[in-house]
């Protein structure tokens, strides 16, 4: 947290997937980008944009990287089966500036899109794709591309190495970050500009990774899939940050719930949630 003038900025933690999503749309949305001789999508292969960027020394990996999409990132079905990469725990006395190196050599144990493992690296791996293809971080392409838009004027976002962070270390106003959620409400329309394309926004609240048996935790926000970076339940969706950080975005009722805790225990904040859904 930061303060100036009183003014609290506040540390995103996982919510800042949610900007990941979001400027990824942006960039599609333009259509200013091509890759492997294509216009930039949701099906673009990232591994030629990172390649030079990588040493590669797990070649069990080469085949999986090779195919990996800006959906498979996006939908946490790279591959991975470990959910603790690059969480902060992890990252204690790591080199920074080798994270994509650590990221790309990370035993991969599943063909990309047949695996779901939620964690950090798929953010931090698409803000990396973002700085390369672009020529700018993926932090300086939101300020420009989605912050301006919607007058979010105070903020900052943490690095990884060279790259901005991306799944985690973004800190706003918290009256900002509603405004990301309502963004999301309105299906990426802020006042009379269309920030991010219906299509896209529609894509993103998709079930393209469907959850239940043992993924399923029996509370107020109990998932039952996961779109592009953004969790689905039978409400609506959801971005959710550790210690009990929440924007609930519930279609239905045309309402958007911000929540910044601090909690060890969030039981009973899910609680509290769940009787004023």
């Amino acid at each position: 947290m930061f303060r100036s003038c009183g003014i609290a900025l506040h540390g995103m933690r996982s919510l800042s997937k949610l900007v990941v999503s979001l400027c990824v749309g942006i960039a599609i949305d333009s259509c200013r980008y091509v890759v492997n001789g294509d216009m930039l999508s949701v099906h673009t292969t990232i591994w030629q944009t990172l390649k030079d960027r990588v040493r590669l020394t797990n070649m069990g990996n080469s085949g999986f990287v090779e195919s990996i999409t800006i959906k498979h990132l996006l939908t946490q079905t790279t591959g991975y089966a470990n959910a603790g990469l690059l969480v902060t725990a992890s990252l204690k006395g790591q080199d920074m500036s080798r994270l994509l190196d650590i990221v790309f050599n990370e035993p991969i144990i599943s063909k990309p899109g047949t695996h779901f493992t939620y964690s950090n690296a798929s953010a931090f791996i698409l803000s990396a794709f973002i700085q390369e293809l672009t020529g700018e971080t993926l932090y300086s392409f939101a300020q420009r591309a989605l912050f301006a838009p919607l007058r979010i004027e105070r903020h900052s976002w943490g690095r990884f190495g060279k790259y901005t962070a991306g799944a985690t270390a973004l800190s706003l106003l918290s009256q900002d970050l509603h405004k990301l959620g309502k963004l999301v409400l309105q299906r990426g329309i802020w006042g009379e500009k269309q920030v991010v394309s219906t299509a896209f926004m529609e894509k993103m609240v998709e079930p393209h990774v469907r959850l239940g048996g043992e993924m399923t935790i029996e509370h107020a926000l109990s998932p039952t899939g996961y779109g592009f970076l953004i969790w689905l339940n039978r409400g609506g969706y959801y971005i959710s940050g550790a210690g009990g950080q929440y924007i609930i975005i519930r279609p239905d009722k045309g309402r958007v719930i911000s929540i910044l805790g601090n909690e060890r225990n969030v039981t009973p904040l899910l609680e509290c949630i769940e009787s004023v859904l």
